[in-house]
């Protein structure tokens, strides 16, 4: 049976690559929906497979499923525990927004965000809706009473994972790194602050399914309110200790556009972590059109 530090073990790396693999598909979302005309293909259906490593092992599996439209967004991470890490218990998670793009305005209007996580069948879903003003509001199942709650002030212009990093997008480009973004995941209200750091060349592994030139950005959360432990857990999500690592809470991540004159998308994500370094490599990927629409999910 999975003991309370293999638990945090395993749920500290799967946040980080959750974290790292939403950040893939919203460039791809923001550079179609300012290069598509008309006369073109309304949009793309992009597949990427990504594989997590610690030490040399094979821990996870994740896949983000994009559908991008000029307008619109449709974004479904979903992912799984693998190899050395499956032998602690079997994890999968789901995470799904979806939402408008306002291109002139440079805008989203998201209409939803659901995460759920089933760990060895212990079963945990966060769902956020947004109101007419734009705040989002959280339902969590199981109910978790006792929870420091988000003020009202600090939700007002804050997006949740997926579409807080599709906004992001609408602003940068292949050769830069996102601005600041303010996000809330249901329980905490968190801040991604980005970095670049240089272009650079990534080299062909056996593992990586990309080589060549990327653009290497830090992202560091950066706590605001919300569910964050006391300094003194070791938990990922606590408050700074004033001994802390300043690189506590961040990831090294790569962007590169996989064809010519494509959007930029993650490639590669590391983490150093208190049980061991992270390793995400992209490993396959798919770009499909769309001929019409009415190609939903």
């Amino acid at each position: 049976m999975p003991t309370p530090s293999h638990r945090q073990a395993r749920r500290a790396a799967l946040l980080a690559a959750c974290l790292g693999i939403a950040m893939s598909a919203a460039p791809a979302i923001a550079q179609e929906s300012r290069a598509v005309e008309p006369q073109q293909t309304p949009g793309q259906r992009l597949v990427l497979d990504y594989d997590l490593y610690s030490s040399g092992f094979l821990m996870a599996g994740f896949q983000a499923d994009v559908y991008a439209w000029p307008d619109r967004y449709d974004i479904l991470l979903n992912g799984e525990t693998r190899g050395i890490l499956s032998l602690l218990g079997d994890w999968t998670a789901t995470m799904r927004a979806t939402g408008a793009i306002d291109r002139a305005a440079e805008r989203l209007s998201p209409d939803g965000w659901a995460f759920q996580v089933d760990a060895d069948g212990d079963l945990a879903t966060r769902t956020i809706q947004y109101g007419s003003d734009g705040r989002a509001y959280a339902t969590l199942e199981p109910p978790r009473p006792g929870l420091t709650p988000v003020p009202d002030e600090d939700l007002l212009g804050a997006l949740d994972p997926l579409s807080a990093i599709v906004g992001a997008a609408l602003v940068t480009d292949g050769e830069h790194c996102p601005p600041r973004q303010e996000i809330f995941d249901g329980t905490r209200r968190f801040d991604i602050a980005f970095l670049r750091i240089r272009p650079t060349t990534i080299d062909g592994s056996s593992v990586g399914g990309y080589s060549g030139f990327a653009v290497e950005c830090e992202a560091r959360i950066i706590p605001v309110s919300g569910h964050f432990r006391d300094p003194s857990s070791s938990s990922f999500w606590r408050y700074n200790r004033p001994d802390d690592d300043p690189g506590r809470m961040a990831m090294r991540v790569w962007f590169a556009a996989l064809t010519e004159g494509g959007p930029p998308v993650l490639v590669r994500g590391e983490r150093r972590g208190q049980f061991g370094n992270f390793y995400l490599h992209l490993v396959a990927r798919s770009i499909t059109p769309l001929v019409s629409t009415a190609e939903q999910r």
